[in-house]
């Protein structure tokens, strides 16, 4: 995809415009906020994303699917391009090209995907913590049951 090209909104009819997210370029419609990204691109934009929302997250932070759309053309080459259900979920999909290799989504699905993204990196986070806690507990269970069996060892020595 040239950086130069004009993009066509599919969605509005606007032009797709080139914003540097992440380090990486991404073509987004002022219109109304589609966005086409390369799928190598899409987690690191989703990162950034979710970092920006992540206070306002939490474990149960419910998500309001999105009807799966039908297909539209690709902005870039203007195959059909098919949906999938981001996250294996059936709670929203973006549209992707296998021919271009590109994710292209509405404003309400950049937004569903950016919030799935930081409820999961919640909970995995909590996971995490809550597993360094319960070694931590168990390790020092072991050292007090190690601790144990050492002095009882040592008393029978000296018996």
């Amino acid at each position: 995809m040239s950086e130069e090209e004009q993009l066509p909104c599919r969605l509005c009819n606007g032009t797709l415009e080139e914003v540097v997210v992440a380090k990486r370029s991404i073509w987004m419609c002022r219109g109304c906020g589609s966005a086409l990204v390369e799928r190598t691109d899409l987690i690191p934009v989703l990162e950034v994303a979710a970092r920006e929302i992540a206070s306002q997250v939490s474990y149960d932070t419910e998500i309001i699917p999105i009807p799966q759309p039908g297909t539209v053309p690709c902005p870039d080459c203007d195959k059909m391009m098919d949906s999938f259900g981001y996250m294996e979920t059936n709670l929203v999909y973006p549209w992707r090209c296998y021919s271009c290799a590109l994710v292209y989504m509405g404003a309400d699905v950049m937004g569903t995907m950016t919030l799935l993204f930081a409820r999961t990196n919640f909970r995995h986070d909590a996971f995490v913590s809550h597993m360094q806690e319960e070694l931590a507990s168990m390790d020092r269970r072991m050292s007090a049951v190690l601790m144990n069996r050492i002095r009882e060892g040592w008393m029978m020595m000296g018996a």
